[in-house]
């Protein structure tokens, strides 16, 4: 996981990455929600076009929770997802639209939905981490599993 540090704190904006539109809608939902409420209103609406393998709207913060553990695992375990970890670290010379595509394509197929909706998605948190740090997000997330009584 310390190798994954320098890759999503800090450093230049993450949401500057999107293409400006997406910025633009995003920024304006942070106005009035947090970051993580702008992930779950962006996945409600890719439900109501039929984008979400969950099938509907309610969904979308169930979608949010599977996405998170998959986030979770991919940014925190040392035994899970290692290929993949090693892919997109190995990209990220290419730059940060790279990395985030690039976990987007690795979570994409375990909840069902299409890489561009979802990248969206994977930039919100990762701007989410680069603000709290990756050792607190993985530490809040690991609780919110526990919490759940999700944790594989």
């Amino acid at each position: 996981m310390s190798e994954l540090a320098p890759l999503v704190e800090g450093g230049p904006n993450w949401i500057s990455t999107l293409p400006f539109y997406q910025q633009e809608l995003v920024n304006e939902l942070a106005k009035s929600r947090v970051l993580e409420d702008v992930a779950v209103a962006w996945l409600e609406a890719g439900t109501a076009s039929g984008t979400v393998g969950f099938g509907a709207a309610q969904s979308a913060r169930l979608f949010y929770d599977t996405f998170l553990n998959l986030m979770h695992d991919l940014l925190c375990s040392d035994d899970k997802f290692v290929e993949e970890r090693g892919k997109f670290i190995a990209e990220y010379k290419a730059g940060q639209t790279t990395v985030a595509a690039s976990i987007a394509s690795i979570i994409a197929p375990y909840v069902g939905t299409a890489t561009p909706m979802l990248t969206v998605v994977v930039v919100i948190t990762l701007a989410v981490i680069s603000k709290a740090g990756l050792q607190s997000w993985c530490t809040a997330q690991a609780e919110r599993r526990r919490k759940n009584g999700n944790l594989s």
